[in-house]
Order: C-alpha cells, then structure tokens, then sequence
C-alpha cells in the first residue's frame, strides 16, 4: 500500500519514539507547519478528506484518532504506523479498526520522503521497503 500525506501525529512525546530505523524521524517535523504533518485531530483534520492519510503511533489515543479521522472525515484510506512499536490497543479498538479497513503497519519507519524539486514531503518509506 502506498502511504500518503497528510500525516497526524499520536504520542509524540514516548509512542513514535522520535526515531526511524536509520535515526531520528525529526526530519517529519519540518513538514508540520506546511500542512502535511499535524497534531491536533479536531484542528488540522478537516485538511484530510479525500486523501490518503497516515496517523503515527501505537497507543489507544492512536487508534482512536483513526477511527475518529474515518468517522469525521470518511476519508477513503487511513494507515497506523506504530514504527516498530507493540500496538497497545484493546481487542475491541482492533475490531473497530479491521470493521473500518484501517491499516495497521508495525513496520519501522526508515525514511522520510520528499520530492526532489518542491521539496514537499511525498510519503514515509518503511523498513520493509514499502512506501
């Protein structure tokens, strides 16, 4: 599955870890004020509908800003990259995810990606290879 922006941000703080599988994933940060890179859900996620959107994170809050981004927006593809990380999600938020077809990736995150001329960000690339 090819993952697209924009991007919500959980658990910035410990959940993502700060880091990709090559070193830190600050390089994301950069991308926070061009509207590709967001953490608020109810602030920034009306700038989602019709796109492919990522949320970055493993926790429940992570879990609910998916189902929340789905049932606010109906956006048309919704991604969890836990980067690495153990989902701490209950049974039933699993449920709710699979019944909603959210993709859960626990793949690390290798790369930050952007486009060569704009310098836009364009994507996540994961350990796996898969962008």
């Amino acid at each position: 599955m090819e993952l697209g922006i924009p991007i919500m941000i959980c658990d910035l703080s410990h959940g993502y870890g700060g880091r990709t599988a090559q070193g830190s994933i600050r390089p994301i940060l950069t991308y926070a004020n061009g509207q590709a890179v967001a953490y608020c859900l109810l602030c920034d996620g009306h700038r989602s509908p019709e796109e492919k959107t990522v949320v970055i994170g493993y926790s429940e809050a992570a879990a609910n800003g998916a189902l929340l981004l789905e049932s606010k927006y109906q956006l048309k593809e919704i991604a969890i990259l836990t980067n690495g990380y153990k989902p701490q999600f209950t049974e039933e938020t699993l449920k709710q995810l699979q019944k909603k077809h959210i993709v859960l990736r626990e793949t690390p995150i290798l790369e930050v990606l952007r486009e060569k001329e704009t310098k836009k960000l364009s994507g996540l690339k994961l350990e796996d290879g898969s962008i």
